[in-house]
């Protein structure tokens, strides 16, 4: 090769490098992770994690350069998708593509729709830049690029190998590679570290008492925001059904999510993890009895409503073999292909009707579709009552953002009480009520991401509501003879992890064993401090915990 060829390829590769290292945040973080390597791993990794990047860059290069049509444009469709999709990630939560966001995003699939309608104006300069990117690189190549064999291409291959090792022994921790790398190498590392399937214990012990109630109906929301309920002084009227029923309401004020992510969230409240447990590196999520068998054992029939899968099978961490301890497991956007999203909670109203009708007893885990973005699709337009929505204005602001947020709760948390109560009233019933998680509303310009965010997340991430809605005159006053002298003083200090062991109580199981196995309930007196998790559940990767 002459020299003139080598040096235009060496020019190449600092290009680059450079442009790698910018759109990952710049040199400074790259040569910051160096030192980190160099104190805490010695010489000898450090070494390693260097001479992996730039092979990384150099298979890049033997890629671009190469004579092969196919393989360059193969790397080109490969280059543009890691750059739209981590740009993207940058402009969402202001960081970028982490082992972290690749579990969320693979476990949320069927939210993609919805994900991109929302989130496409940040994806819009990523995409530009990503082609733009590209097409300077054909450009070069068609100009005054050497033209290289396609067995340098080798050099491509070999060097995924040491990213692929270094993401998955740290998973995603050390990823700082270029992004034509990281992205398809941390996807697949996310996509293969699946947890692992053991067989679950067996209730820890039994029922000592009379239940609470005949039906107990547990709501998981989607994204609701506890303090902007203005049945919890907010001064905008999201919920004016709920303030005119609130004596009827048992209402704990604003309560702290879990985690600021459902997936994690949802398996929490179904196996009453503590946050003492966490990060769950022994995976006691899956190896603990969760609530569907203690209801079972306390003689309910077990139903598992889910609104926003589509897929029919289990998710959020469950495993098939949960499967058995369900009597009924129905995903509602796949048994009513079509269905509209504003449609999904109510509908399953139906379906709860239809158990409780046709059940002496029954134990019913319901997630409503509830306020997921695009908070548009979330209510019928013809029942907008606060404007501008998103959809009236041609630049977003935070007062129109607000908007359909607010008439998205008045439909999806308002007006599905307004149905669903009535249905219900008189009846052996008790309704617990929470949401998953919060959101990042108020921070939507410097920080897109409404929730999951892996490290330092907002506090209106873990915001959420809880309520009871006991629906008859026993249920009532069995309720508030247990919460008599703990009420008041709980108000505004209800942590999700309070929630299993309440349910285990109102099933009939003892309070010492339950306070031993599973730490306080609402009916004990509850600490003031209450924290949530961000990142990865299992302590692979990212993992925090939070004051809220």
């Amino acid at each position: 090769m002459r020299i003139i060829d080598t040096v235009k390829l060496a020019g190449l590769f600092l290009v680059i490098a450079v442009a790698c290292a910018w759109m990952d945040g710049g040199i400074g973080n790259i040569i910051h992770l160096i030192k980190r390597l160099y104190v805490y791993h010695g010489l000898p990794k450090t070494s390693f994690y260097v001479l992996t990047y730039l092979a990384a860059v150099a298979g890049l290069v033997s890629l671009y350069a190469s004579r092969s049509t196919a393989l360059r444009y193969c790397s080109y469709l490969i280059s543009f998708l890691s750059i739209s999709l981590f740009l993207s990630y940058k402009n969402i939560n202001g960081y970028g593509y982490t082992f972290h966001d690749a579990k969320t995003a693979l476990s949320n699939l069927f939210f993609a729709g919805e994900a991109l309608q929302t989130f496409y104006p940040h994806c819009l300069w990523p995409v530009i830049i990503a082609f733009s990117f590209i097409l300077a690189v054909e450009t070069a190549h068609n100009t005054f690029l050497p033209r290289i064999s396609p067995v340098f291409a080798l050099a491509a291959v070999l060097s995924i190998f040491p990213v692929y090792v270094i993401n998955e022994r740290t998973l995603g921790d050390i990823s700082q590679f270029p992004i034509m790398y990281e992205v398809p190498i941390l996807t697949y590392t996310a996509f293969s570290d699946a947890p692992p399937r053991v067989e679950r214990s067996d209730p820890f012990f039994d029922t000592s008492g009379q239940a609470l109630a005949k039906h107990i109906i547990f709501v998981i929301d989607e994204s609701i925001r506890g303090d902007m309920l203005s049945i919890n002084g907010y001064d905008i009227e999201t919920t004016p059904f709920l303030e005119s029923v609130s004596k009827n309401i048992r209402n704990f004020g604003i309560a702290s999510s879990c985690t600021n992510c459902s997936s994690t969230t949802n398996i929490i409240l179904e196996t009453g993890v503590g946050i003492d447990q966490l990060p769950d590196v022994d995976y006691e999520t899956l190896k603990q009895p969760n609530l569907f068998q203690y209801a079972k054992r306390a003689g309910y029939q077990t139903f598992f409503l889910d609104g926003p899968n589509s897929w029919g099978r289990p998710r959020d961490y469950m495993g098939e073999s949960d499967i058995e301890f369900i009597d009924s497991y129905r995903c509602v956007r796949k048994e009513y292909s079509g269905i509209e999203n504003c449609c999904i909670d109510y509908k399953m109203i139906e379906m709860v009707d239809e158990i409780i009708n046709s059940h002496e007893s029954s134990f019913i885990y319901m997630i409503k579709y509830g306020c997921h973005f695009c908070y548009e699709n979330d209510y019928p337009h013809e029942c907008k009552r606060f404007t501008p929505t998103i959809s009236d204005v041609n630049d977003i602001d935070l007062q129109s953002v607000l908007n359909s947020y607010y008439n998205a709760v008045l439909w999806s948390v308002d007006g599905f009480f307004e149905r669903l109560l009535p249905v219900f009233q008189d009846k052996d019933v008790l309704v617990l009520y929470t949401s998953d998680h919060g959101q990042s509303i108020e921070e939507y310009r410097t920080l897109p991401a409404t929730h999951c965010v892996g490290g330092d997340a907002p506090r209106s991430q873990a915001a959420v509501p809880f309520m009871f809605f006991p629906m008859n005159e026993r249920v009532t006053a069995a309720l508030d003879e247990r919460m008599a002298g703990t009420f008041a003083h709980n108000y505004g200090r209800i942590s999700h992890f309070h929630i299993f062991p309440t349910l285990l109580a109102i099933m009939g199981y003892p309070a010492e064993k339950i306070s031993n196995y599973y730490g306080a309930s609402i009916f004990d007196e509850l600490p003031e401090e209450r924290l949530f998790i961000t990142g990865t559940l299992y302590g692979r990767g990212s993992f925090q915990k939070n004051k809220f």
